[in-house]
């Protein structure tokens, strides 16, 4: 940079402002537009060595590549979260040996200066290394597998959220774009649902305790049916309140089923995984949460209009039904039915007649032939053609041998009209 840019007898405005740097009394007011003023920064800043080919530590955050131009754009921040904004063009991207993103710890070599459109100073990044995880990712990582083991990230214990809630808690700032969105979206679905800002803060040291309290007072009221916990979008800092353990627990404590409503589709924090449901956005918390009225009607509708056709075409069928039944000819003459009815009544009652006669007859018939058969049998019969047993006297028992008796014994001969009283006087067996 040559040195009558900043000569100090020049009338310019780098002039004046590098007579003032040096003390010397200027008369003339000084007045710059703002372009000025950001380019005089600039050139300050591009003529300081100290500031060229440098080395940045930090961690990296909103990371995103310019889907055209290939060129990358992303923050760095330390632990005392401090940060520079960083730009690395594309022909320097391509010699990355890694993906960059949020969360990783890296060192960066670039040179400081000013973006005058916009009044701030970036690191222009041409070499970029990858040093580790950052401490927040590794913090949120560690907190994640404590959680998990622990069991609140457990599936079985998420709650269902109610299909018509009629009041809904709302934990986040009342100065952000949240509460806007989701109020916007909830009243759209359903005006006369009842919304409720529990008020605390969703950023800074002092915003995850102020959540959990707010979620633990919810609790307390005992009024709410479904509780929207979050924030709008912003960077792994911005949002860290809800990586906090103090908040996880206080979700996983709560006896109303939370919704994690916290920055964009992309961001994932550790309510995410402890609450009942997680939201992409607030405005889908909303939408989850509310049933759409107006849906709700045109479904109802629909459906009405379907019962009704069903109603119309059973009436329809039913009436098809009658008048084709009316139209026989047996119900334009029931008593030409009556007539045969009676007729068929006299056939079976004589067909009954017929077979109750052969039925008996044939009864009759088995029992005469039973009874011959019981007379052949009948003891009583055969000592009627001049057969005769003989029996023991005392015992009745039948002699049917004449082994059972001996010589002298008296027995006892029964006949078809009396009794013999009888004695042994031989006993001649049969020969062979």
């Amino acid at each position: 940079m040559g040195a009558s840019e900043f000569d100090i007898n020049s009338t310019s405005p780098f002039g004046i402002l590098e007579r003032l740097r040096l003390g010397i009394p200027i008369e003339d007011a000084v007045i710059l537009t703002v372009s000025q003023l950001s380019e005089y920064i600039k050139r300050k800043i591009d003529n300081d060595e100290l500031l060229q080919g440098i080395w940045v530590s930090g961690e990296l955050s909103n990371v995103k590549c310019h889907s055209s131009s290939g060129n990358l754009y992303f923050t760095l921040k330390d632990e005392d979260q401090s940060q520079i904004d960083c730009v690395m063009w594309f022909e320097h991207t391509l010699n990355l040996t890694f993906q960059p993103a949020d969360g990783q710890h890296v060192i960066a070599k670039g040179d400081v200066r000013v973006y005058p459109q916009r009044g701030r100073y970036q690191l222009y990044v041409k070499e970029l290394r990858l040093c580790g995880v950052g401490v927040l990712w590794e913090r949120f990582e560690a907190l994640k597998r404590k959680l998990e083991a622990e069991g609140l990230f457990e599936p079985s214990r998420k709650r269902a959220l109610p299909k018509f809630p009629e009041v809904i808690g709302i934990v986040t700032s009342p100065d952000g774009a949240a509460i806007r969105d989701i109020v916007r979206v909830c009243k759209k679905r359903c005006p006369r649902v009842q919304l409720i800002l529990i008020p605390t803060l969703v950023q800074g040291a002092d915003a995850a305790p102020q959540i959990a309290a707010a979620i633990k007072l919810a609790n307390e009221l005992n009024m709410f049916d479904v509780l929207i916990v979050g924030r709008g979008g912003g960077s792994i800092e911005d949002l860290w309140a809800f990586n906090e353990e103090v908040v996880a627990r206080a979700a996983y404590e709560s006896q109303i089923p939370v919704v994690s409503a916290v920055g964009h589709e992309t961001d994932f924090t550790i309510l995410d995984f402890v609450a009942d449901v997680r939201a992409p956005t607030p405005s889908a918390a909303a939408e989850m949460v509310v049933p759409d009225l107006m849906e709700l009607q045109t479904r109802f509708q629909k459906l009405l209009e379907r019962f009704s056709f069903a109603i119309e075409s059973f009436l329809r069928s039913a009436r098809q039904r009658l008048n084709a039944l009316t139209s026989r000819r047996i119900m334009r003459s029931p008593e030409e039915l009556l007539d045969i009815r009676r007729q068929r009544v006299d056939e079976l009652h004589q067909r009954l007649i017929y077979s109750f006669s052969n039925t008996v007859l044939r009864l009759r018939q088995r029992l005469a032939s039973a009874e011959g058969k019981l007379q052949a049998l009948n003891p009583k019969g055969v000592l009627e053609r001049g057969y005769a047993y003989v029996r023991q006297p005392k015992t009745g028992e039948i002699v049917k041998s004449v082994h059972m008796v001996s010589v002298g014994e008296k027995l006892e001969v029964v006949l078809s009209d009396g009794k013999l009283k009888c004695e042994v006087e031989a006993i001649t067996p049969n020969e062979g």
